[in-house]
């Protein structure tokens, strides 16, 4: 059974009912033909190789086939908008480092132009996306770049510069930029290792290729906490130069970090990828060039 020979019942029902009382054309009549001998059951009244009817249980068969085919077509219709990137469901994977205005400001924008769009988005490390995206469980992954492997593109999307955050008072906070070497000593808090904050990974690169060790006072596993223990002089933390907070009332700005620059790129698969997946990435992009003309 297939869906010509279900189209061609249908037709045959309408023509009948149209007030044709003998249907004769081979190609419908041979696939009507095709259609009982499929599911073994006599659906229409036959005379030699013409239609002249169609019997109770081709009438049952009709008003389900009916149905199915509307659901199919339906279907169709689903799919054609998924893959037009207006509909569907788009599985998200971002580093703590995107999570700035940028993405409330796509988030805000998928919702007003794609309403049809379910977005689940999930955050983990950049190294976890990309192991996601790879297996599929997540179409499009914003990440600190360069990722490394077989199997995705990645499109850099935004280079920004790291900013340091100050307890307040501090006389370094004033500063426009700073380095490795004015932080020698002071307690810095960091995203722990344990939890794969990648982030805080490039901070400690930069020390490194410096040439300065760290003095790492605490170890956080989120970006509040981290900020909530520099405001109570803790000791300093690092955000993209993009965000923008206040904590105890105070806006969270600082120097930039020379030398270590951030750079966020989306990730996707390189076979295939999902259409809405491209659909989002390409509206981040708009959103991020209006940006820079802003």
């Amino acid at each position: 059974m297939n869906i010509r020979q279900i189209d061609a019942l249908i037709e045959i029902a309408a023509r009948l009912q149209g007030g044709i009382s003998r249907i004769i054309q081979p190609q419908l009549c041979d696939r009507v033909a095709g259609l009982e001998q499929a599911i073994d059951c006599r659906l229409c009244l036959w005379d030699g190789r013409a239609i002249i009817g169609i019997n109770s249980a081709g009438m049952q068969f009709l008003a389900d086939a009916r149905r199915l085919r509307d659901r199919i077509a339906l279907a169709e219709q689903e799919a054609q908008r998924i893959a037009a990137g207006i509909s569907g469901r788009v599985r998200l994977g971002v580093c703590e480092e995107i999570i700035t205005r940028r993405l409330g400001e796509l988030l805000a924008c998928l919702r007003v132009q794609l309403p049809d769009v379910e977005i689940d988005l999930v955050e983990l490390s950049s190294a976890a996306i990309a192991t996601s995206v790879r297996k599929r469980e997540s179409d499009l992954g914003f990440v600190i770049a360069p990722i490394r492997g077989a199997g995705l593109e990645q499109e850099v999307l935004i280079t920004e510069h790291w900013m340091a955050i100050f307890p307040p008072g501090h006389p370094l906070g004033a500063r426009e930029w700073i380095t490795p070497h004015d932080l020698a000593d002071m307690p810095l808090v960091l995203t722990g290792e344990q939890y794969q904050g990648d982030g805080h990974l490039a901070i400690r690169s930069a020390f490194d290729r410096a040439g300065v060790p760290m003095t790492v006072g605490c170890q956080m596993l989120s970006r509040s906490a981290m900020l909530s223990l520099v405001a109570a002089g803790a000791g300093v933390t690092f955000v993209p130069s993009s965000f923008h907070a206040t904590v105890n009332g105070v806006d969270v700005r600082g120097p930039y970090l020379k030398g270590q620059p951030l750079t966020i790129a989306g990730i996707y698969n390189s076979i295939d990828p999902s259409g809405l997946a491209m659909q989002v990435l390409r509206m981040f992009k708009t959103l991020l060039a209006g940006e820079g003309e802003a």
